[in-house]
């Protein structure tokens, strides 16, 4: 973290880039893609990087929705007698 204020985020055209560490990156992805996260997992995509924490998020198996009650009802949410 100590990376993110170096003088080596500054691009092209004289701006300093906030993502311009692959740290700030990381961060910057786990707080859009995430409902939070734990230190443990701040410090298990850090040491990752970028790519890796990326390629992870992307092969994970979505959660699979829980069955509603009413599906299982004849007729939907109306009793059918």
């Amino acid at each position: 973290m100590q990376q993110l204020g170096t003088a080596s985020n500054v691009i092209a055209s004289g701006w300093p880039s906030p993502l311009g560490s692959e740290s700030a990156r990381v961060m910057h992805m786990l707080r859009r893609t995430t409902l939070g996260y734990t230190t443990a997992q701040l410090e298990g995509a850090l040491s990752d990087g970028f790519d890796r924490t990326v390629d992870r998020m992307l092969d994970s198996k979505p959660a699979e929705p829980p069955a509603l009650a009413i599906a299982s009802t004849p007729g939907g949410r109306f009793n059918v007698a």
